[in-house]
């Protein structure tokens, strides 16, 4: 029992650095090839599915969840402060999916 536990944090491990991995390749090449930055955050997205991972907060705010675009603020997001909540509402600019998160 206790080998079953170490392998699962082995692989926790390395689905974390594989996702940090591709959402660092996602940001290189959003601008020449969008169409393989959403493939990236796609793999994360699953990577990360299958072993149950959190991801950080700037990871979190990195790519739509509904499409799977890399977020560059102004180009692919709206970004928006609304104070009366006190939350940061994020709004993709290609499916118009919004996230919001507290600050």
């Amino acid at each position: 029992m206790h080998k079953i536990k170490k392998n699962k944090k082995i692989k926790k491990e390395i689905a974390k650095e594989r996702v940090k991995r591709l959402l660092l390749m996602a940001n290189m090449f959003h601008l020449s090839n969008p169409v393989l930055s959403k493939r990236y955050c796609r793999l994360a997205e699953k990577i990360r599915l299958s072993v149950n991972l959190r991801l950080t907060k700037d990871e979190k705010v990195q790519y739509c969840k509904k499409c799977f675009t890399y977020w560059v603020p102004g180009k692919t997001v709206k970004v928006r402060v609304n104070h009366a909540n006190r939350r940061v509402v994020y709004k993709c600019l290609l499916c118009g999916h919004e996230r919001s998160f507290g600050y």
